[in-house]
């Protein structure tokens, strides 16, 4: 019998197979309940905005406007997420260095540089959304760059470029396959 050499690859790629497939359904569920809730939006609002920019309470149409934002913000979360699915579903099959492996991991960096930069769009597009019924002098726009914004940025280009350097490590294993 040969021993199984990815068996502990395989088997703690299925755990966070499930794991990114349950954070995955926890993003839809936290969109959606900030999307049907006053209070939970405002909640959210305050804790990234502070409550002077909030004021009172939170209109309807700031309502509707920040949840389309927070909608294509989450999008190249949701994007980062099903990649890293596909990823574990290929490692879990034993199918690690690989071309499809190569994919996951480009569209996973991609995901993840696109989602700090939506991250910082998305933040100024709602200080905006939150001011713009303001007087002439109280409007804000607001950018935040954190260390984690940068991280998220460094870590998807990290992603981008191991994903070139497998595809290129599986084009070139399988033209060694095909000299054999």
């Amino acid at each position: 019998m040969i021993p199984d050499r990815f068996y502990r690859l395989r088997r703690l790629s299925r755990i966070l197979r499930l794991g990114t497939m349950a954070s995955l359904l926890g993003l839809a569920v936290f969109f959606v309940a900030v999307a049907l809730s006053q209070d939970l939006m405002t909640a959210m609002v305050t804790k990234n905005f502070g409550p002077d920019i909030v004021g009172l309470r939170i209109t309807p149409v700031e309502h509707a406007l920040l949840t389309l934002i927070t909608g294509i913000a989450l999008m190249p979360a949701g994007w980062a997420l099903v990649s890293l699915v596909q990823l574990f579903t290929s490692f879990a099959q034993g199918d690690v260095l690989s071309p499809r492996a190569a994919r996951c991991l480009l569209g996973l960096g991609q995901a993840m540089v696109i989602a700090a930069l939506a991250g910082v769009l998305a933040g100024a597009l709602a200080s905006v959304a939150l001011t713009w019924d303001m007087p002439d002098g109280e409007r804000t726009l607001m950018l935040n760059i954190s260390s984690n914004t940068i991280g998220a940025a460094l870590f998807g280009g990290l992603m981008i470029t191991v994903g070139w350097a497998m595809r290129e490590a599986a084009l070139q294993a399988e033209e060694n396959r095909s000299f054999v």
